[in-house]
């Protein structure tokens, strides 16, 4: 699109923080658009995964192969649909491009595995260039390495990565190159312990950062990291204190409002939002029997998913005023629904009855 390397130029953090609270837009006004990207395999779980969504309804995502190679994609709002692959990456089932991050120059970060399943952190510019993140004390061995889940419209970066012994640290990393290593209080120091943000919707414009740390009992507790590098790790209430439980904070707005979930005593999974005061707020949709909520946007709408007691997977949308409905594309038998940008629109896929994932939007 003409002119997207000037839509913020003249962006600056006072204009961000007087402009934060746009109105809400009711979770989407238009219709649903269902796509494929090209050579998306078929069945068994293989297809178009629609992933992040910015402000101006681009898309970023992936797509598996009828090999199960996974691939990047970035979709743009009139539905032309550019895929891409990085040199080095695996070429056997479940390797490939995990896309995570889109801002809205149409910047897109994530990770990539090779064939030794050792992942590395990207970064891929709105011209196509493509550029490996170094992280030092990434893991070089198998199913370790670096990601970079998420960026802000100021090009800021947060990621996480695994080191050599499988312990998870995370990281910004700044326009210019500077790169802060970090750990939460109370990391665990075990394989599969430690800290790092969730995917896309971790990161706020300010820089303030949601995630979850599991400590070496392997609980989770999540955690806010506000800009100046200062946490706060909390626990929603009722959430377990065993192995597996525990709090996943997975979304944070401009007003640091979390969402994400928690996993009782009982191993019940529930919703929560965590208001900047501290407040939480449980998420159960009505017939469910398991939440996710994924994100929310600065008007304070949230999506996420739910099973029901039949085990069917469905999205779900809760207004700011707490209003909430459930939402299938049609021909959906499971529905994730993934980001919602600040106009209402939002991305996900859905399976069909072959088990084939499709990517949508609604606008």
């Amino acid at each position: 699109m003409m002119g997207k390397n000037k839509r913020f130029a003249g962006v600056t953090l006072f204009s961000v923080l007087t402009l934060a609270a746009p109105a809400y837009a009711g979770g989407g006004t238009g219709k649903v658009i269902e796509y494929d990207a090209p050579d998306a395999g078929v069945g068994n779980g293989l297809g178009t995964f629609g992933g992040g969504i910015n402000n101006f309804d681009e898309i970023e995502g992936n797509y598996s192969d009828s090999a199960g190679v996974l691939h990047g994609f970035f979709r743009s709002p009139n539905g032309k649909i550019t895929t891409f692959d990085i040199q080095g990456q695996g070429t056997q089932a479940g390797q490939g491009v995990i896309c995570y991050g889109l801002n809205d120059e149409g910047v897109i970060t994530g990770t990539y595995s090779d064939i030794n399943l050792n992942y590395h952190a990207f970064i891929r510019m709105p011209n196509g260039k493509i550029s490996k993140l170094s992280i030092p004390g990434a893991g070089t061995v198998y199913n370790t390495g670096s990601e970079a889940t998420n960026i802000n419209v100021f090009g800021l970066i947060a990621g996480d990565y695994y080191d050599d012994n499988g312990v998870i640290h995370g990281f910004v990393l700044t326009p210019e190159g500077k790169l802060t290593e970090w750990d939460a209080p109370g990391a665990g120091t075990l394989p599969g312990t430690g800290s790092g943000p969730n995917g896309f919707s971790g990161l706020t414009a300010l820089g303030a950062i949601s995630g979850v740390v599991t400590d070496n009992n392997f609980v989770a507790h999540g955690f806010l990291r506000s800009p100046d590098g200062k946490f706060t790790v909390f626990d929603a209430p009722g959430a377990g204190t065993q192995a597996g439980q525990g709090t996943n904070a997975d979304s944070i707005n401009v007003l640091d409002e979390i969402v994400g979930w928690f996993v009782d005593s009982g191993g019940a999974t529930h919703g929560f939002l965590r208001d900047c005061s501290g407040k939480f707020t449980t998420i159960d949709p009505p017939g469910s029997v398991y939440t996710l909520a994924f994100t929310n946007n600065d008007v304070g709408e949230i999506l996420g998913s739910y099973l029901d007691a039949t085990g069917f997977l469905h999205g779900f949308i809760r207004s700011p005023q707490g209003e909430i409905s459930t939402f299938d594309p049609p021909g959906s038998v499971e529905t994730v629904l993934g980001i919602n940008n600040q106009e209402g629109s939002f991305s996900g896929y859905f399976y069909d009855a072959a088990s084939t994932a499709h990517a949508f939007v609604k606008e």
